[in-house]
């Protein structure tokens, strides 16, 4: 008993000193699922493993901290670091994916990991989970923030094939940003181009757009009028709209 309290004393120590060493690293460990200090403890070990480029102990050791974060900002960069070192270090796609969706869906708006996320989907095979991760994501902000998710989602889910989809992800920001709205009613196009029947999206429109709410419903019925028109051809439609 007496040598186990002096372990914990020298392992203490260790972590005010900031030594990095194995019986200091071995010490931490015992001490870690004892002590209130968890995360102050494991940022120590993290360096030295780290050190030791034994980065499966660092994942494990950063999935401890990103449970035990409070605040947002730190957890989001704990999962960061988590996911690259799944990705860069441990070369396991899958999770560092499941980390950076984690970052994502902390802050669908602030996280900036979208470029990751949809690189390992592809990697993985994953890119419809992201795609309702994204929509799942949008729904639960606020109208005026939802704009870019749903972008990113209609891009994803043309490039996979999903045109039914994509178009649907379109139609729902069409008339809420003027700088985005040439692109929205580009990428409709490129969808007929594609083999997108017009049929599906003319439903699709009348789908979404009872569900709009002003402003966006005047300008989604009055580009969508153009549209129709110009594109389609579809006369009758276009008067309607």
């Amino acid at each position: 008993a007496f040598l186990g309290k002096h372990r914990q004393v020298l392992a203490l120590e260790a972590l005010r000193l900031g030594v990095a060493s194995a019986p200091a690293a071995a010490g931490l460990e015992r001490l870690l699922p004892h002590d209130d200090r968890k995360s102050e403890i494991a940022t120590h070990l993290l360096a030295f493993y780290e050190s030791q480029e034994r980065f499966e102990r660092v994942a494990d050791l950063l999935e401890l901290k990103a449970q035990r974060c409070e605040d947002t900002a730190q957890r989001l960069q704990v999962l960061r670091q988590l996911a690259k070192t799944y990705d860069t270090r441990l070369k396991q796609p899958a999770q560092a994916l499941s980390s950076y969706l984690r970052a994502f869906q902390i802050d669908p708006t602030g996280s900036r990991v979208e470029e990751e996320i949809e690189r390992l989907a592809v990697v993985v095979g994953e890119v419809r989970g992201v795609i309702r991760a994204y929509r799942a994501a949008a729904l639960t902000l606020p109208v005026n923030e939802q704009t870019q998710i749903f972008w990113r989602a209609g891009v994803l889910s043309e490039n996979s094939g999903n045109k039914a989809g994509a178009a649907v992800d379109y139609l729902r920001i069409l008339g809420r940003d003027a700088a985005i709205d040439t692109q929205v009613l580009t990428g409709l196009q490129r969808l007929l181009q594609a083999g997108l029947e017009p049929e599906r999206l003319l439903e699709a429109a009348a789908q979404v757009g009872s569900s709009l709410e002003e402003p966006q419903w005047t300008l989604f019925w009055r580009h969508l009028a153009v549209f129709y028109e110009q594109v389609l051809g579809a006369h009758e439609q276009a008067m309607e709209a």
